[in-house]
């Protein structure tokens, strides 16, 4: 026999079960969106370094779009120019006492092609080598001079470098990128940047400390004047700057014979004199 409280007892079991339920479904739609998030998340970490490459993608159509365009124009002039060239004809007969009219010529405007853009070669790949860092990005400026329609705007610029990066440069450029920095978006800050990490070519001195420790030593004056002029284009120095410390670090017979002869106006010139004094002592050795 079943009393109330049975009764009872049986409605709150059954409430019971259903909010049960209710609480796994609810965790289990809440676990379900965390993952639809991560997912998200995942996906879109993916897509975001493929947005320049698009970009650069799309600027390159726009730019063969507008040459297509002009190509395009350059033919319907040369069509009209054709088509409104006199034709010859037969003189008809006229009575002596008739001068004929002739019209004057038309002369055709015909507008000059534009010359194609030259085609240069890629530089090569750039893995963060600090002595490489320089022509890199001088081989790129380069290809943007000789290609303006290619590389008009900065985020073609920036999507060919990058394409370009690779080893420590490649993970220095999407940590960078996945950080949303700005200079990503703008090419003089990403070259500035790039400069900034990777242009340290001597090695960790500066470059006026490189100067001052050159030496002729026992080699030529040819080859002492390489290293230094390779130096003494990083230096910023000016002109006297550089010549006096280009004479210090020669040897002590090139210093003997430039004192018995006219100060150089130049650096050029005080090295040409140095090579030709140099070359005329070693011929004496012999």
């Amino acid at each position: 026999m079943t009393t109330p409280a049975d009764t009872d007892k049986s409605g709150l079991d059954l409430i019971e079960d259903a909010l049960a339920n209710q609480v796994h479904l609810t965790a289990t739609h809440t676990q379900q969106l965390r993952d639809t998030s991560v997912a998200l998340q995942d996906l879109q970490a993916q897509i975001q370094p493929l947005q320049p490459v698009v970009q650069a993608l799309a600027d390159q159509q726009a730019a063969l779009a507008r040459q297509q365009a002009e190509v395009l124009l350059q033919l319907q002039a040369l069509t009209s120019a054709l088509i409104n060239r006199p034709q010859d004809s037969p003189t008809p007969h006229v009575s002596a006492a008739i001068t004929p009219m002739v019209p004057a010529p038309v002369n055709p405007i015909i507008t000059n092609p534009l010359p194609p853009e030259p085609s240069l070669s890629a530089p090569r790949p750039f893995d963060g080598n600090f002595e490489t860092c320089a022509t890199f990005i001088m081989q790129c400026e380069l290809v943007f001079a000789h290609q303006p329609s290619m590389f008009a705007t900065d985020s073609t610029r920036i999507a060919y470098m990058i394409n370009l990066l690779t080893g420590r440069a490649a993970q220095w450029v999407t940590a960078s990128w996945s950080m949303g920095a700005s200079f990503c978006h703008a090419y003089k800050d990403f070259v500035t940047e790039l400069r900034k990490v990777f242009h340290h070519p001597i090695s960790g001195q500066e470059p006026g400390t490189r100067l001052s420790s050159i030496q002729q030593g026992s080699g030529s004056v040819a080859d002492y004047s390489v290293e230094f002029r390779l130096a003494a284009a990083e230096s910023g120095w000016n002109d006297q700057s550089l010549r006096r410390t280009f004479r210090d670090g020669l040897s002590d017979a090139i210093k003997d014979q430039l004192a018995t002869r006219e100060e150089p106006a130049s650096l050029d010139e005080l090295i040409d004199l140095s090579i030709r004094i140099d070359g005329r002592l070693r011929e004496r050795r012999r």
